[in-house]
């Protein structure tokens, strides 16, 4: 009786181990019967009378078209070969996971295989997929959609027609692993993501839509390549290497991108985000930008080859990171440079084509030749290096206030001719002679050898400048050049101005100075005498100094009347006027700065309660009060301290 029990309990407990779970310990090999859904359990042999587990292998048998009315994970799902009759699985919405291997067979027939994802999510380990002899299609299609191969596609593909990967949407295809050549792709709409951590390669294809590469791996271009929408590197290396490659839409960076040799092209706008890396230090590839470009790469080493801007439209070169590129041509539209950005170009710099511009509001720095039948416009903003002998170049402007025009070459250069180029601020650094070949106007300093040796050679006596600065130092106001300058010069420097040069230039304003003179300014050919002008640049100006004189002037009086120099002695005598402010002798006018204007803003003050700040700056408020003055005193309201008002003024 005993045995008996025994029996019974082993019996009822071997049935509830082996029926107890469908997901049975044993792997079934389970293969699809006829046509239907997934979901039908009728529509399996060989699942142990339950629908395919996640141990379980499916067999798509010839013929069989099966659709999914719900999800599933298996091991491993194989189209066998097609023959005569196609086999098909549609996911309809649903999710189908295979955690090891999807297997298409290659046909021997005119039929094919196919998985429709559309709407719903397929992902697999590897993905083989071979096409035979035949003519049978085998198709991998989505619409909206995810498909997601964590490892490698493979196969043997005779016939590009024949193996088709297929988006009809905005849908998402992810490959882990190699990606081969020699299929049929078409990516309209949708996004692939290549995502290794390892090597992986990127197969050969013009139709690709929206591309992103992830994972820490290196992706290498098989062949010809076009993405037709965005490129999107968030992490890892893709290597275009000599392949021709081009993106259509814009271009994110922050992974690492290499080139070598062949024609790269980027229609939409390229941003180089921080920790990006853009390497063409292999190789002379050229390259095409359609788009703006922003470069805040961390680290940018650029191809030796030609990179052409071409946007239709006005587009922007920008970012913190500078961009020198040994050959750049702007060859379409208008193109400018961020304030904050810098742009050097060690070769050659040209603009070309009517109408075509290069606006700077940065820096940048054309080392060698700038040249071109289009134009440069050096913004408020922009320093404009040259390193040529000679800007050859259509349109050439540097007028706006502000702007600086820096000639560097490490010899002879030839500056832009004055006659067609005004300039806000001119430095002529570097060594040799530079040539101011017209009459040159500088709006605001022309600064000569800041650093290095260069010197200026004036071609004529029309040259101006608001201000001069030799080696960094501003100088006093008047005219300047060598001792064979033929106005003469009022002030000669051959450090500085060639000798030989008969030219001059006029200087209008100075700097803070402390400047000494050699005769009694009562007498009628003094020019000056011991005082001090200021003026917010606060910077030294003419060196050359002589004996300090005494000025002599009637006690109680601050100024002489004449030079409007400050009194160092004191004398009974009846001139000048005991009264006298210190106007000097010279018109001062809307601009002049100094002891003369000071003098001026406190007459204006102390007779005619201007209110005026005393600033020794005579800007439009002081000038206004002036003209008022004027017309109380029955003279012309022209704001000018010259003789006559100067006259009516120290009779008041």
């Amino acid at each position: 009786m005993f045995r008996l029990v025994s029996f019974f309990s082993v019996l009822v407990l071997a049935v509830v181990v082996l029926g107890s779970s469908p997901d049975s310990a044993y792997a079934n090999t389970c293969t699809f019967v006829g046509d239907g859904d997934w979901h039908t359990i009728g529509n399996w042999s060989g699942c142990g009378g339950i629908l395919p587990q996640a141990a379980d292998s499916v067999v798509i048998p010839t013929g069989s078209v099966v659709t999914m009315s719900g999800s599933s994970t298996i091991t491993a799902l194989t189209f066998n070969d097609a023959v005569a009759a196609a086999n098909s699985l549609a996911l309809t919405g649903n999710t189908l996971t295979v955690s090891g291997a999807t297997t298409y067979t290659a046909t021997t027939g005119a039929a094919g295989s196919s998985i429709a994802v559309g709407t719903g999510t397929f992902s697999t380990d590897t993905l083989v997929i071979s096409d035979g002899a035949a003519a049978g299609n085998m198709v991998l299609s989505v619409s909206t959609g995810t498909i997601t191969v964590t490892g490698d596609v493979s196969g043997t593909w005779t016939d590009a027609a024949q193996v088709q990967f297929t988006s009809t949407g905005d849908s998402d295809m992810n490959f882990g692993g190699h990606f081969p050549s020699g299929a049929t792709l078409d990516g309209t709409g949708g996004r692939i993501t290549f995502n290794s951590a390892d090597a992986q390669n990127i197969g050969a294809y013009t139709t690709y839509n929206n591309v992103t590469k992830s994972g820490a791996g290196t992706a290498t271009l098989l062949g010809a390549t076009t993405f037709g929408g965005t490129l999107t590197l968030t992490a890892g290396t893709i290597a275009t290497n000599t392949q021709t490659f081009t993106v259509t839409g814009a271009s994110s960076i922050t992974g690492t991108i290499t080139f070598s040799t062949g024609v790269k092209t980027f229609t939409g706008n390229v941003t180089l985000n921080s920790g990006a890396v853009w390497d063409g230090s292999i190789g002379a590839g050229t390259y095409t930008i359609g788009g703006d470009w922003t470069n805040n790469a961390t680290t940018f080493t650029a191809s030796t080859g030609l990179h052409t801007f071409n946007g239709a439209t006005t587009k922007t070169i920008g970012g913190t990171t500078a961009t020198i590129i040994p050959s750049v041509t702007i060859v379409t539209g208008n193109h400018s440079v961020d304030a904050s950005s810098t742009l050097t170009v060690a070769t050659a710099l040209t603009v070309t084509g009517a109408g075509i511009t290069l606006t700077n509001n940065g820096a940048i720095t054309a080392t060698a030749s700038l040249t071109g039948t289009g134009g440069i416009i050096n913004g408020a903003t922009g320093t404009l290096t040259i390193g040529d002998d000679v800007v050859d170049i259509t349109v050439f402007t540097a007028t706006a206030a502000g702007n600086t025009v820096v000639y560097n070459l490490a010899g002879a250069q030839t500056v832009r001719d004055g006659t067609t180029s005004t300039y806000s601020n001119l430095t002529l650094s570097g060594s040799g002679t530079k040539t101011l070949t017209a009459a040159t106007i500088i709006g605001q300093t022309l600064s000569i050898a800041p650093t290095g040796t260069a010197t200026a050679t004036l071609v004529g006596n029309a040259n101006t400048a608001n201000k001069l600065k030799l080696a960094g130092s501003t100088k006093t106001s008047g005219t300047w050049g060598s001792t064979g300058s033929t106005l003469p010069a009022a002030h000669t420097n051959n450090t500085y101005f060639l000798v030989g040069a008969t030219g001059s230039i006029d200087v209008a304003h100075s700097g803070t100075s402390t400047v000494t003179v050699t005769t009694d300014p009562s007498s009628s050919s003094s020019s000056s005498s011991s005082s001090s002008s200021s003026s917010s640049d606060d910077e030294d100006e003419e060196e050359t100094t002589s004996a300090t004189t005494e000025v002599t002037c009637p006690t109680g009086s601050a100024y002489h009347t004449v030079t409007g120099k400050k009194c160092t002695k004191f004398t009974s005598s009846n001139t000048p006027n005991g009264n006298a402010y210190a106007f000097g002798q010279y018109t001062v006018k809307l601009g002049t700065k100094g002891e003369a204007c000071k003098a001026w803003q406190m007459f204006l003050n102390d007779k005619a309660n201007a209110g005026l700040v005393t600033d020794g700056w005579c800007g439009k408020l002081s000038i206004a009060a002036a003209k008022a003055w004027q017309v109380s005193k029955g003279l012309t309201a022209d704001g000018l301290l010259g003789p006559v008002s100067r006259a009516k003024a120290l009779a008041q």
